[in-house]
């Protein structure tokens, strides 16, 4: 019964024992997370603590922590993504602090429960000699030291291990180098790029417009149709008053003889300006189209769209002919204006 009594006195010392370890480097862990000094510092990777979740944590906790000092040493702390590592890395340490108080609390109540078996097969043994007792005690304090010299020894080794392989391993090999100047937009590209769209664009632009045009620009359209051409009228404008207040009574004056309107007649006895000269030119090739008998004597003058200038040349044809003595008549057919 004592050995019994024994043994089960020293495996719960052992498993007491196995878990102050565990306390004892959780609160230095939590202090070391607590620390502000340390705050940019690596977590022990190996931190001895029976807890899958919080060996997690550390590790991501490093993880982050080793980008975030790598950003740091290209650039500097005020990087805006230095700062958002740092918020997160903050929520980490709290997070890990929870955890840790968490498995604290769990460790106490387990090593309570292994005291109280502990004492009470120590108790137990009361009735053992005296000399029995004593041996038992040296040996669970031997136990209990060496087992705890054995465990911070080899946390100790791990952690330098883990310290040395998780230092920064990188090296600049190459300064950097490069020109002052952006590299994009480049600014030559696209001003030669603007001047060929500058000179492609209206050519392509007046092209279209040659081609989708069908109105009658000049004698050569005519011509490719294999219509006979009378002759060439120059466009013929009214002088422009001068002044503004001019104009305005120009404009009074074209309101009140709206309903009488007249056109002008260019054509005049003995003139040699550019007009007349061409209103005579129409005037002989009709008479030449119209035969040696003359009997065309009927000519019809329309236009596809109004305005076209129909009664001006009629009435300047007409007065061409009257000039030469001829008997004119001019008939206006228009149903609508006339």
């Amino acid at each position: 019964a004592s050995q019994m009594y024994m043994n089960t006195a020293n495996q719960a010392n052992i498993q007491a024992t196995d878990l102050n370890n565990q306390l004892y480097m959780a609160r230095y862990i939590r202090e070391h997370v607590n620390n502000k000094n340390s705050k940019d510092q690596l977590l022990p990777a190996n931190s001895g603590i029976n807890s899958p979740i919080i060996e997690q944590q550390i590790n991501d906790y490093n993880e982050k922590m080793l980008q975030r000092n790598s950003l740091v040493a290209n650039s500097s702390a005020e990087n805006p993504l230095a700062q958002d590592m740092d918020k997160n890395l903050s929520e980490m340490r709290t997070a890990i602090v929870k955890s840790i108080d968490n498995q604290v609390n769990t460790l106490n109540t387990q090593i309570r429960g292994l005291r109280g078996i502990e004492g009470a097969s120590t108790s137990r043994l009361s009735s053992n000699p005296k000399q029995a007792q004593h041996l038992l005690s040296v040996e669970r304090q031997q136990k209990v030291k060496e087992a705890l010299y054995l465990f911070l020894l080899q946390k100790r080794e791990e952690n330098e291990l883990s310290q040395a392989f998780t230092a920064y391993n990188t090296r600049v090999v190459t300064s950097p180098t490069g020109e002052m100047k952006p590299t994009s937009p480049d600014r030559k590209r696209i001003l030669l790029a603007a001047i060929l769209v500058g000179l492609l664009l209206p050519v392509i632009i007046i092209y279209i417009r040659e081609n989708m045009n069908t109105k009658v620009r000049g004698r050569k359209d005519i011509e490719k149709l294999t219509i006979p051409f009378v002759g060439e009228i120059p466009l013929h404008y009214k002088p422009k008053s001068k002044w503004p207040w001019q104009r305005w009574i120009d404009k009074v004056k074209k309101k009140k003889e709206k309903d009488t309107e007249t056109y002008e007649i260019v054509v005049k006895p003995k003139s040699r300006n550019v007009i007349n000269e061409a209103f005579r030119v129409v005037r002989t090739n009709m008479e030449f189209m119209s035969g040696a008998d003359h009997t065309n004597k009927v000519v019809m003058i329309t236009s596809v769209n109004p305005g076209s200038g129909k009664t001006f040349l009629t009435m300047n044809i007409a007065t061409s002919f009257a000039i030469k003595n001829k008997k004119v008549i001019c008939i206006d057919l228009d149903m609508r204006r006339a």
